[in-house]
């Protein structure tokens, strides 16, 4: 199988690409990086967007064993094609940040079920969890968008307490991370690269509450202490990949020629 990578759970240094997290105590254990990457060292880079697009036309209504059928084929939840399971940080998402996006190259040619990935939700508050969380997958070269996929954020789990060790990876079966992108029939081709893109969809700018409410957060990370800066209060979703060690060679996120997304792709024959 093409490209696959299979690496024990390790921790390596500081990260040498990106940018640091602020405040370090707010984060996950590992490497962290605010995702403020649309094309870095390595990278490629996507056009702007279609003012004239509509997103919402090329989403996948179904649920991950839905009974999508595709010129007579029915798809469900695939197998694994591509996968990285190697993971020593995350990148995170915010309303205010970047789109990070992972270039990968099919293996076998057949139908996307479904790309999963290390999700968690890593600084929330004590509100509720408002929003999703979108993926689209593009063709590279040419960044034609082919078809998106999108899940509530109340769908992934809440991090560990930050005394904790906080990082995840993906578990032997599918798990909370699984986007479906069967209903979406779109056919891959062995041997050609395709990238996924990730995004927060529909979650509120955080809030730092003003008089009355100094110091709190009131959109976003509901009753978390704040400053006078918002974004310390935006919602922060918590992506797992690696940042070193090139892990997974038939593809790379935008950050860096050494780094990759911990990630599967499920494609039905």
């Amino acid at each position: 199988m093409y490209g696959r990578a299979f690496f024990a759970l390790i921790a390596v240094g500081a990260l040498a690409l990106g940018v640091a997290c602020e405040d370090s105590s707010s984060v996950p254990a590992g490497n962290h990086n605010r995702s403020y990457f649309d094309g870095g060292s390595g990278g490629i880079t996507p056009p702007g967007p279609d003012p004239n697009f509509d997103p919402d036309s090329l989403l996948d209504s179904g649920a991950p064993n839905g009974d999508a059928v595709c010129e007579g084929t029915p798809v469900g939840t695939g197998t694994v094609d591509q996968e990285n399971l190697y993971e020593s940080g995350g990148a995170h998402l915010t309303p205010t940040t970047g789109k990070p996006y992972q270039t990968f190259t099919a293996g076998e040619t057949g139908w996307l079920a479904g790309i999963e990935l290390a999700v968690q939700r890593a600084e929330v508050g004590s509100g509720e969890t408002i929003g999703k969380m979108r993926v689209e997958l593009y063709t590279y070269p040419g960044h034609e968008l082919l078809a998106g996929s999108e899940l509530p954020l109340t769908n992934f789990p809440r991090a560990k307490p930050r005394s904790e060790d906080r990082r995840i990876t993906l578990s032997s079966g599918i798990g909370a991370g699984y986007f479906p992108f069967a209903d979406s029939c779109v056919r891959l081709t062995a041997g050609t690269q395709y990238y996924f893109r990730m995004m927060l969809a529909d979650v509120p700018d955080g809030v730092c509450g003003d008089v009355t409410d100094a110091g709190t957060c009131t959109v976003g990370r509901v009753g978390d202490p704040c400053t006078e800066h918002a974004r310390h209060c935006d919602t922060d979703i918590w992506v797992s990949m690696t940042t070193s060690a090139n892990p997974y060679d038939a593809g790379g996120w935008n950050g860096g020629a050494t780094g990759d997304f911990t990630f599967r792709t499920y494609v039905q024959p």
